[in-house]
């Protein structure tokens, strides 16, 4: 019951966050969803943990940091998206945009809806089928792969606003360059991270204990569907963009629903057989047909793939880098400790950075790249 108060305070910050990125201003809901929020909740758990609350702790926590960091999001709308001088609608006026906002709202809710359910679905079946260690084994490697689409969560913030502004003018040249940068920017970003996982997965994830350590026939298995499961939906994330920014929400949606029944179906079918590698195989197969969809509903829509030649050189490079390292590894041991795989995954990741940032960036690009790495040494503390 006390989550339930959160419930409102989380929509309104959902609400603001992407008021935010519809004006291309991501700092406010960045700040308030990923700062503010999180830490607040962690101080005040703590706090509360210290006063002897218990579970009660997590709860008021949760509900009070949501409090916090949605009071701040409506301050900043109020002083730049609501400022006082701003037109006020008539009330018909005011009727017609609610009007439309709802019926786009619905069909988008039910696709985060969809999505969120289909990224909880192969978790749920293993809990019916399999025992429980094997299903937190599973989401053990579920969580260590997540890491691959997070520069893809970075690049998506402004993607969908941009792609938006960009339809509404009549631009589909302009949709589709955006589209098309963004898988090659989410491909040069996550293809790293995603050989590492592959290759010196089973090491990686000896982090988290014993039974991580000790050799398990299934576990690279896991691991390497996962991590191309996580791989093709952040290259390929864009696709969604395309459809539910251009007025297209209702395939978008219908695209998600038939990915949901293929998941449920395979995952019914594979995990009784094979364990938490059928559920693995069924998130990758499932991850694959949707994508398929999307691409093809673009491809119908808008005569044009978001893929270009541009990313065939980052895969090269990527795939002979890893080479030498898998090569190593299995001459060290198939079966690497933690320590070992972290330093061969770090040695590959710079060996793949060299050629990358001297052959593959345009000028552009490695202008920008340098922007950024000014930016954040500017704001490192600086020794006395």
């Amino acid at each position: 019951m006390v989550l339930i108060l959160a419930l409102p305070l989380m929509s309104v910050s959902q609400v603001l966050g992407g008021a935010f990125r519809g004006t291309l201003d991501i700092r406010p809901g960045i700040v308030a969803q990923m700062l503010i929020q999180p830490w607040t909740r962690i101080l005040v758990i703590i706090a509360l943990f210290m006063l002897g609350w218990r579970l009660k702790a997590v709860l008021w926590g949760t509900v009070f940091s949501f409090a916090v960091s949605t009071s701040f999001l409506v301050y900043q709308a109020q002083r730049s998206l609501f400022p006082g001088n701003v037109l006020r609608p008539s009330p018909q006026g005011l009727f017609n945009n609610i009007l439309e906002v709802t019926r786009y709202s619905i069909v988008l809710s039910l696709s985060l809806s969809v999505a969120q359910l289909l990224s909880r679905t192969d978790i749920l079946m293993l809990a019916y089928f399999v025992p429980s260690a094997e299903t937190g084994r599973y989401a053990v490697v579920q969580m260590v792969t997540g890491v691959i689409p997070l520069f893809n969560t970075a690049f998506s913030q402004l993607l969908g606003p941009e792609i938006a502004g960009a339809y509404a003018q009549g631009d589909l040249r302009e949709v589709m360059t955006l589209a098309r940068r963004h898988v090659r920017w989410v491909t040069i970003t996550s293809l790293p991270v995603f050989l590492a996982l592959a290759v010196f997965g089973d090491g990686l994830i000896a982090l988290f204990g014993q039974k991580f350590s000790s050799p398990c026939p299934n576990l690279p298995r896991v691991i390497l569907l996962l991590a191309s499961s996580n791989l093709v939906g952040a290259v390929f994330s864009s696709t969604g963009f395309m459809l539910s920014m251009t007025g297209r929400h209702t395939r978008e949606f219908a695209a998600l629903l038939i990915t949901l029944v293929c998941n449920v179906t395979i995952n019914y079918f594979l995990i009784p057989l094979y364990g938490i590698v059928g559920a693995a195989l069924s998130t990758f197969l499932s991850t694959c047909i949707g994508n398929f969809l999307r691409l093809s509903l673009i491809r119908v829509s808008f005569r044009l793939l978001p893929i270009g030649k541009d990313i065939f050189l980052p895969v090269a490079v990527g795939l002979l880098s890893i080479g030498p390292f898998a090569i190593l590894k299995h001459a060290v041991s198939p079966h690497p400790r933690f320590f070992t795989a972290f330093l061969l995954s770090v040695f590959f990741i710079l060996t793949y950075a060299v050629p990358i940032s001297k052959y593959c960036l345009s000028g552009v690009e490695r202008a920008l790249v340098v922007r950024l790495a000014d930016h954040l040494r500017t704001h490192l503390p600086k020794r006395n």
